[in-house]
């Protein structure tokens, strides 16, 4: 978060990432914020499940609401024809290592970019959701342009938080996940090198965060060691759960049935009761965004 008063005591959001992505996921990340510790969650604008997440959002008040951007992969909410750098031949968007090769070579016009986010934030906004932050599909907007344009949207659509996926030394070690840590050290880096500018525009961020460097690989046993190392202050905990099914079995993701173990993990008992013994407040970002703004972390 931005400087300002010490924070006093454990603070904990936990967010399930890619609501409105397949119906499965969508199922499993009410089962875990109703039956486990799951407070938070990042809604796709773009997801084939879109309206269903927002069906079962209704019956879901206390669930934080933030939007997940998304540059690649998946089908965009504008017409391709309006964005044309950022959609293949198909009119889907890029793939990551496409994305990302055309935005280094300057192939990726700003204004296709600040289309497409804008038409995303409005269909989320338009369903009558009021976001509680801002992240994003592969962490992209810790890159730099993407950070910058996020920031000069975020004021004129009234959210005051983002994401800053910045994950200093793993709490446990884990075989299992670690083919994602090379990504995860790149984006450590890269969410290291925005705090700055997060801290220089007044936008609320936690001041630590986990699941980078377990993304696949988040057990019960990993949760438990989380909770026992978690420090002072304010922290975010990214999850995926979800249960496997038609359209995740044939979605474009390497997340599949870890999705499950999650969900089993996310609503285990000893992870709750650690959680209580250890005295840590589960929280929304809305809800730490404003006792951050009042100076109440007390």
């Amino acid at each position: 978060m931005p400087p300002g008063g010490r924070v006093v005591g454990k603070y904990l959001i936990v967010t399930a990432d890619d609501f409105g992505f397949t119906p499965g996921i969508n199922r499993a990340i009410l089962q875990v914020h109703v039956e486990g510790i799951v407070t938070s969650a990042s809604l796709m604008a773009v997801g084939p499940a879109f309206e269903d997440a927002l069906v079962r959002a209704r019956s879901a008040r206390r669930l934080g609401l933030g939007v997940h951007l998304v540059w690649v992969d998946e089908r965009p909410v504008s017409a391709a024809q309006k964005i044309p750098t950022l959609v293949n031949a198909h009119g889907r968007l890029h793939s990551l290592s496409e994305f990302l090769l055309r935005l280094h070579l300057g192939l990726i016009r700003r204004d296709d970019l600040e289309r497409e986010t804008r038409a995303q934030l409005e269909r989320v906004l338009g369903a009558g959701i009021r976001p509680t932050h801002v992240d994003s599909h592969k962490h992209l907007h810790v890159l730099p342009p993407l950070l910058d344009l996020i920031l000069g949207l975020l004021q004129e659509y009234g959210i005051g938080a983002v994401r800053l996926p910045r994950e200093r030394v793993p709490f446990s070690v884990s075989w299992a996940a670690a083919g994602a840590w090379p990504r995860a050290l790149a984006v450590t880096l890269l969410a290291e090198r925005g705090r700055r500018r997060l801290s220089e525009a007044g936008v609320f961020f936690p001041d630590h965060f986990f699941g980078l460097f377990h993304t696949g690989a988040l057990t019960e046993p990993v949760l438990l060691a989380m909770v026992k190392r978690l420090p002072e202050g304010v922290s975010e905990l990214m999850c995926h759960p979800g249960c496997v099914d038609e359209a995740l079995r044939a979605a474009r993701t390497r997340l599949r049935s870890c999705r499950e173990e999650e969900l089993r993990a996310l609503t285990s008992p000893a992870v709750r009761d650690e959680i209580r013994r250890r005295g840590v407040c589960l929280v929304t970002y809305e809800e730490a965004a404003q006792r951050h703004r009042l100076g109440s972390f007390v």
